[in-house]
């Protein structure tokens, strides 16, 4: 889609390295050349040394596409055996479900065996858990001619009315703890080309160990000689303090402390802001919570009032109440993580330099890099608009080439 974009992917789908001749060849060279730079910065680091000495996009797709899309015996059989035996792990999102198969799908119409709706459908059902065997025999037992869209359909509004997506962090605990700390049958050992991989590989911010996440560390967690507990995780509104700079600009900053968070689960954080202009102003936002709600000094700073009483603020709610506004506003609402990379790719665009951004994240610099990597598909083309922006980008998400 980066490709489509950049109106460089009529280069890469003509397929030929031989560069044309006359007034096309200043157009085909740019659009190879953005072609490279797409490709370079959205793969995998692991996969520079396939292409570094490649000098445009369609001499690098044709690289790749001979070390992935080889139409051998062994790759065929490889992927038919992931294809048809794709496991449905119920403590994951339905949406990773269908989409291990679908992009296996798409891996083997690539490599020339044809694949129709109904071959990818009776995969769909077939491979489904036991639990949903009520609506796997409902799909099996209906029209013989089922879209894929449509089967997916039926699966998502399944797992909502047995309620929702599982948590992705909650459900990798879930199943190392199922596994004794092992992950899921079929895909244990270092070695394992796994969807899932990490299982066994989360770490806890507390004790160091794999195998969990903070929460459910059964270390002892203490601070101040207290236990750490899941309430002190969000902040008191006892904790709010307000400090005015008048040697300055005569500009009021709040703060609030959070206790626990992933990245310093002892000593906790400040977080702070100023007064902005414009309907996004934070403090004014504060005011409005504390005026509305009037939470409780000895409570959780981010509750509400409900028809029962109060309630803690949490992410799921949050997230909900984002998206419930995006759709009174006739916007589409954004997913949980889609709202840090947008954010992240607004203050790029207006200028704010990388290394501000990499604390305004609360980002080492390591998993800085490794995030802008990630989504290099989604920043590069806005990246690109920007020659400085851009320039910088490239420093930071591609590695030096190594002279041999």
């Amino acid at each position: 889609m980066a490709l489509r974009i950049r109106d460089c992917w009529d280069v890469i789908a003509n397929g030929s390295e031989k560069k044309p001749a006359g007034d096309a060849l200043t157009e085909w060279t740019k659009k190879a050349n953005d072609a490279l730079t797409i490709i370079a910065l959205t793969v995998d680091p692991s996969q520079y040394t396939y292409i570094r000495d490649c000098t445009d996009g369609v001499t690098a797709w044709q690289r790749l596409k001979d070390i992935y899309e080889k139409n051998s015996r062994a790759t065929r059989i490889s992927l038919k055996r992931q294809f048809y035996g794709f496991e449905h792990d119920i403590n994951m999102p339905m949406q990773d479900y269908v989409n291990g198969i679908t992009d296996l799908a798409a891996k083997l119409n690539a490599i020339g065996v044809t694949l129709n709706d109904e071959d990818i459908t009776d995969v769909l059902i077939f491979n489904l858990d036991k639990e949903y065997s009520s609506i796997a025999a409902s799909l099996s037992a209906g029209k013989t001619d089922l879209k894929v869209g449509e089967v997916v359909s039926t699966l998502l509004e399944e797992e909502q009315r047995k309620g929702g997506a599982p948590d992705v962090v909650t459900a990798l605990y879930s199943n190392g703890i199922n596994n004794n700390g092992r992950g899921p049958p079929g895909r244990r050992g270092p070695n394992r080309d796994r969807r899932e991989g990490i299982i066994e590989m989360r770490t806890c911010y507390l004790c160091g160990y794999k195998g969990h996440i903070l929460k459910d560390c059964r270390a002892t967690k203490t601070k101040d000689g207290k236990a750490i507990t899941t309430k002190m995780t969000i902040a008191a509104l006892e904790r709010i303090k307000q400090e005015q700079e008048i040697a300055k600009s005569n500009y009021t900053t709040t703060a609030f402390h959070i206790p626990v968070t992933k990245t310093e689960p002892i000593e906790g954080e400040d977080v702070s802001w100023s007064k902005q202009n414009g309907d996004t102003d934070p403090a004014a936002a504060l005011d409005k919570h504390l005026s509305v709600n009037n939470p409780p000094k000895e409570g959780p700073l981010f509750t509400y009032r409900t028809a029962k009483g109060y309630n803690a603020l949490t992410k799921p709610k949050f997230l909900q109440t984002l998206a419930k506004a995006a759709r009174a506003a006739g916007l589409d609402p954004l997913q949980g993580h889609g709202i840090r990379i947008g954010s992240t790719l607004e203050y790029l665009l207006r200028g704010i330099p990388f290394e501000v951004m990499k604390v305004k994240g609360r980002w080492a610099s390591d998993a800085f890099l490794t995030y802008l990597r990630k989504h290099t598909q989604i920043l590069a083309p806005y990246m690109q608009a920007n020659p400085l922006r851009h320039d910088e980008f490239i420093r930071l998400t591609m590695p030096p080439i190594r002279r041999g």
